[in-house]
């Protein structure tokens, strides 16, 4: 389910990702637009109807310190973004200043939902699983799990053997 957020001052906002069927009073927010909502708005996430994770974007950015470059948030390791944590009610995001412009729209470019996922073995290269243990990610049928983040993805389905711990 996602949040709830308002906005005090105007602003373009985009919604990239997971269609989170996100509403305001004016109508709905869909994913790969960009819509100019004025102060006061209030923008409320649903649940989702396609896809995990969705991305919030306002035009200006939001104005934190940035971490090696990005003002994104790593919760595992506690740095950047709002002191390093995840959002909570009542928390205020400044973000630089609006630009008058006209919407814009991504979608088309975005890949689909759902269909076969393409595996990059690069770990392979570096002794983590035997050959046996490629062909048995490949060839199963997973599930994501529920405690699956934007960094990572936790698969549920027939135990894969690994030689190293924490994979």
């Amino acid at each position: 389910v996602g949040p709830t957020l308002e906005l005090e001052d105007p602003g373009h906002v985009a919604i990239a990702g997971a269609d989170l069927d996100i509403r305001t009073d004016l109508g709905r927010l869909r994913p790969g637009h960009s819509v100019r909502l004025p102060s006061g708005t209030v923008i409320r996430g649903g649940r989702a109807r396609s896809g995990a994770r969705a991305y919030v974007a306002i035009q200006g950015g939001f104005l934190v310190a940035p971490v090696l470059g990005s003002p994104a948030t790593d919760r595992r390791g506690g740095f950047g973004g709002l002191e390093g944590r995840e959002l909570r009610p009542g928390d205020r995001l400044a973000f630089g200043r609006d630009q008058d412009g006209p919407a814009r729209s991504v979608v088309g470019s975005a890949p689909p939902d759902d269909g076969p996922i393409r595996v990059v073995p690069a770990p392979a290269s570096f002794g983590w699983y035997e050959a046996s243990a490629i062909r048995s990610l490949v060839a199963g049928a997973w599930r994501v799990a529920d405690d699956a983040d934007r960094t990572g993805i936790r698969l549920v389905g027939s135990r894969i053997e690994v030689p190293t711990a924490g994979i």
